[in-house]
């Protein structure tokens, strides 16, 4: 994972312990403390790693099941005007559609690039839905 594919906001795997920890990115001069205690730490490729994007974090961002054998998830918020963010999943790959047509020319498999996605689409940041 390289450090520049990532923003402020964006949640990722801490593998300088033992164990990975989930962390979010509240500032790029933590992050790099958080890696090696040094700023600008050419390791930090190698101290981070980016989180799987699985049905269970699309739903921590409220993305909402609509059936479809459990592949295909909306975002409950319109993108403006009637415009519906939805993420169809073949388990292994996610695939972002606007009102069902795609969205990008690939898919993504981290959580990071969907939240960097969403971002470009609305300028405003995906977050987690703390009412679970």
């Amino acid at each position: 994972m390289k450090a520049t594919e990532l923003r402020i906001g964006n949640w990722y795997n801490s593998v300088k312990w033992q164990r990975p920890v989930i962390l979010e990115i509240t500032d790029i001069v933590e992050l790099y403390y958080r890696c090696d205690g040094a700023y600008n730490d050419p390791q930090i490729d190698e101290m981070i790693e980016p989180i799987p994007l699985t049905e269970l974090w699309l739903e921590k961002f409220g993305f909402k099941s609509i059936g479809l054998n459990g592949q295909v998830f909306e975002y409950p918020v319109l993108m403006g005007g009637e415009n519906r963010f939805v993420i169809e999943t073949d388990c292994k790959t996610f695939y972002p559609k606007i009102n069902f047509d795609d969205c990008c020319w690939y898919g993504f498999k981290y959580v990071h690039q969907l939240q960097n996605l969403y971002f470009a689409l609305t300028n405003t940041e995906l977050e987690i839905n703390k009412e679970e």
